[in-house]
This record gives C-alpha cells, sequence and structure tokens, in this order.
C-alpha cells in the first residue's frame, strides 16, 4: 500500500499497480457504499500532491470489496470506478470500457 502525508492530509490507497505510464490506486473495502466511494474519490484528488513522482501518470481508481449496495455498484459505474469483486480467494472484474474511466 501506499500511505502519504502532509500537515493537513494523510492519504492510505490499499493497492497500487503501475506501469511505466499508468498505474491503478485501488481501495478496499469489505462493504462497499456510496459513501465510501465518495470518501475515496475525495482522497484522490490529492494524490498527485501527497505522491508527486506520480505527476505524468494516468491515474484510474477502482473499488474491491465482498460485498456491495446495489446504488454502490450504479454510482461506481457511472463515476467510472473500476469494480472488482471479492469471492474468497477468486475476485473478477466488472468489464472495462477504458474511455469512460475516472482519470486523476
Amino acid at each position: 500500500n501506499l500511505v502519504g502525508s502532509n500537515k493537513e492530509i494523510d492519504m492510505e490507497v490499499d493497492l497500487f499497480y503501475m506501469d511505466t505510464t499508468e498505474a491503478i490506486a485501488v481501495e478496499v473495502k469489505t462493504y462497499c457504499t456510496k459513501a465510501k466511494i465518495n470518501h475515496f474519490l475525495k482522497q484522490m484528488k490529492n494524490f498527485k500532491m501527497l505522491f508527486p513522482h506520480f505527476a505524468d501518470f494516468e491515474i484510474y481508481v477502482a473499488m474491491a470489496a465482498i460485498d456491495y449496495t446495489d446504488a454502490a455498484i450504479d454510482y461506481a459505474r457511472e463515476k467510472g470506478i473500476i469494480i472488482i469483486h471479492i469471492n474468497d480467494d477468486l475476485f473478477t472484474i466488472d468489464k472495462i470500457d477504458k474511455e469512460t474511466l475516472k482519470k486523476f
């Protein structure tokens, strides 16, 4: 995970995958709601300030959870967030249309 902070802001990214120009920041939850998605999106607005070495990267976001509210899944799709479903030691990722993904 990544942990960043300054005098006013603390942020943790649970999982972070990157290649040479793109990255995915993943928030992991047991139970995902719209409020948890909004909290993560709010934190992500500070990502490049707290992690300036990723300033030139396209940063996408994903939520990984065991369970989602129906409203959370619909909301995440509207916001362009990658949805990852966790089931024991198996996970699935919803179909991704890269053109509609949210970038930071």
